[in-house]
């Protein structure tokens, strides 16, 4: 299959020398508003979980499914909206639904603010709502919320190349995955004190705060008025045609399905969804049965694959382009599977905490190049719909790898002993071995399918 080609003003609409990233002002200005949403996201996320186990269903034996409960409100709008959100993101002017959407989940948030019993509420008897009514009232703005992010998501990542130059996407991809580790390093245990100190109204006002400066941030920024034009000339273009939603959502399968760079990218999130599934369900076991820690030490897992990942971020985001964006992104995917291996090997805690520190800065490779090779093989009239097409394949393949993890650690390798050369295999060594080896595969798979393919196509446009 040919090369992926695609027309000059999908790669980028601004000048295409390259400056210092942060001397770009459009840019400094929206990745700050990033940044303060990843945090205030954060410590919302948080909040809820804290919240809802330690004080609204706190010696309940319902606990855990009212969070459950929480985090699924989150989840479903990927599925039910996300495969479809691309189309109205993609005909949109992308600018004004990004700040129609912080707007809304603003207010959404600071909905809760007076529920959470800050103030007495009228007309209600004790001033405050029962559980199950609050619970259900939380679900319901979660779901919302969850909903404006389907399409603020793909919106953000399609007016990337109108601030930014072609050859700089690799490093403000970057960048952004350096301010999502720092919100993970940050926002939780910033929650908890703030809960408990504070109640959950405080953490629910920083949330919806962030949300305003977000929208400030975006509203500051002027697109280049070839990407304005695109947009306006895009919509009347749908209306003089009389599109319909199928037809422009089949067209932009069809391009998704057609392409050997975007099949690619969807195959290896399949794998991605799986591993990190599994590492997220097993991780607290496998540190207390296989590093012989005890769960209060779980945390610093998490945190040290964060401090991996915020520091290849950075560091790997200036690199990608040089090196080559799709043999980076193989690169490091298979040498993440070969560190996914070594740490299931880990007895103890520190040499466990440095191999995941180091699997963390190797994924950063992975997580920002995906993005802009995207970016490069799709016109942009089609982003959204390719974005809202792959999410919802990582996220489910994540939800699966849960729930598989689960049933075989409960049930199919429970009391699994084997010895391989003198090695002794455990059920969750050997579980995070397999997804190591999985990602091995899927990096071999990467390096083999994209060979060859050029991301700085000639100008001829190829039709969706």
């Amino acid at each position: 299959m040919q090369a992926e080609e695609t027309p000059p003003a999908t790669t980028t609409a601004v000048a295409t020398k390259p400056r210092s990233l942060l001397a770009n002002g459009r840019y400094l200005r929206l990745w700050l508003g990033q940044a303060v949403s990843y945090l205030g996201d954060f410590v919302f996320d948080t909040t809820l979980v804290v919240w809802i186990a330690a004080d609204l269903a706190r010696g309940q034996s319902w606990a855990p499914l009212a969070v459950s409960g929480a985090l699924a409100a989150a989840l479903i709008p990927t599925f039910l909206v996300g495969p479809f959100a691309g189309v109205f993101v993609d005909r949109a002017d992308q600018k004004r639904l990004m700040l129609a959407m912080d707007l809304l989940r603003a207010a959404l948030i600071t909905l809760l603010i007076p529920l959470s019993g800050v103030v007495p509420l009228p007309f209600i008897s004790g001033g405050r709502l029962a559980t199950v009514p609050l619970l259900v009232t939380i679900y319901v703005v979660v779901f919302l919320a969850g909903v404006c992010s389907q399409f603020f998501n793909p919106a953000r990542t399609a007016i990337l190349p109108d601030v930014v130059p072609s050859a700089q996407l690799a490093q403000a991809t970057g960048w952004g995955q350096a301010a999502y580790s720092g919100a993970v390093l940050i926002g939780p245990p910033l929650a908890a004190p703030l809960l408990f100190a504070f109640g959950p109204q405080w953490a629910l006002l920083v949330n919806a705060l962030s949300f305003v400066a977000s929208f400030l941030m975006i509203l500051s920024v002027r697109l280049p008025r070839r990407a304005a034009a695109g947009a306006g000339e895009a919509e009347a273009a749908a209306a003089g045609a009389r599109r319909s939603f199928a037809r422009d959502w089949m067209q932009g399968a069809r391009f998704f399905f057609g392409s050997r760079v975007l099949v690619t990218i969807f195959v290896v999130g399949i794998f991605a969804g799986l591993i990190d599934g599994t590492f997220n369900s097993a991780g607290i076991f496998f540190a207390q049965q296989n590093l012989h820690i005890p769960a209060a030490y779980y945390g610093f897992l998490g945190s040290a694959y964060a401090g991996g990942t915020l520091a290849g971020s950075i560091g790997i985001g200036l690199l990608a382009e040089r090196l080559g964006l799709t043999r980076v992104f193989a690169t490091s995917l298979t040498v993440l599977g070969a560190g996914l291996v070594v740490f299931s090997r880990m007895t103890s805690f520190v040499p466990g905490l440095i191999a995941f520190f180091a699997c963390g800065l190797v994924q950063a490779g992975v997580s920002l190049t995906i993005g802009p090779i995207l970016l490069k093989v799709t016109p942009r009239d089609l982003l959204g719909r390719m974005l809202s097409l792959l999410n919802p394949v990582i996220v489910g393949m994540n939800l699966l790898a849960v729930a598989l993890c689960g049933y075989l650690i409960s049930v199919v390798l429970v009391g699994f002993r084997a010895t391989l050369a003198g090695v002794t295999f455990g059920p969750l060594d050997t579980l995070y071995g397999v997804m190591g080896l999985l990602a091995i595969a899927a990096g071999l798979f990467a390096a083999l399918n994209l060979r060859g393919v050029r991301l700085e196509p000639p100008a001829e446009v190829a039709a969706a």
